[in-house]
């Protein structure tokens, strides 16, 4: 009857420890030469990370449909929620003998702190047309994206709770906007 529909939640809960575990998803964070196994500070990497990981995100829901109107045009949404990612405070401990203090988790990751949820609708509106006595056809569509206009931001500037930037949003989602675009199939 014209339209189709796909719809899928995921709810979870992600636990554990791993090097992305330390210092986030954008740590510069590598091992070096003479360190402590794999980590450049040793086993004071891991003090604190059990617990949730830096990706858990525990609903995850998506929809998308799509609908076919007549005179070749097709109109389609996709629909997503994410719950915000986790995050703790850190601080750096000093006078261990290391070249660089390590930044230590002094909050359980828990859930307590997370990242503001990510609402958003897309939508494309495309019509198609056949070139004459060929099998070459032009679709012209135009998206428009993150209709809801979410300002939801992806990070925190610093987990350092002694740094001016902690917990201070950072990495948004880009605004509102529109694309045109056309698509030769053949």
């Amino acid at each position: 009857h014209r339209w189709q529909g796909t719809l899928s939640l995921v709810l979870s809960k992600s636990e554990g420890r791993l090097p992305s575990s330390t210092l986030g998803p954008r740590s510069g964070q590598s091992a070096t030469p003479g360190s402590f196994g794999r980590f450049p500070n040793g086993p004071n990497d891991f003090v604190n990370t059990e617990g949730l990981l830096i990706a858990d995100r525990p609903v995850i829901a998506k929809a998308q449909v799509i609908y076919g109107l007549p005179w070749g045009v097709t109109v389609s949404a996709n629909v997503q929620h994410q719950t915000g990612r986790a995050w703790a405070r850190q601080i750096r401990v000093s006078g261990l003998g290391f070249p660089a203090s390590p930044a230590v988790y002094v909050e359980s990751l828990d859930g307590s702190r997370r990242l503001p949820n990510l609402d958003i609708i897309d939508m494309r509106v495309q019509k198609s047309f056949p070139f004459p006595n060929s099998t070459l056809r032009a679709d012209f569509y135009v998206d428009a994206l993150n209709l809801t206009n979410n300002d939801t931001n992806e990070n925190v500037g610093s987990r350092l709770g002694t740094s001016s930037s902690f917990g201070l949003p950072t990495s948004f989602i880009l605004p509102r906007r529109a694309m045109i675009g056309v698509r030769f199939r053949f």
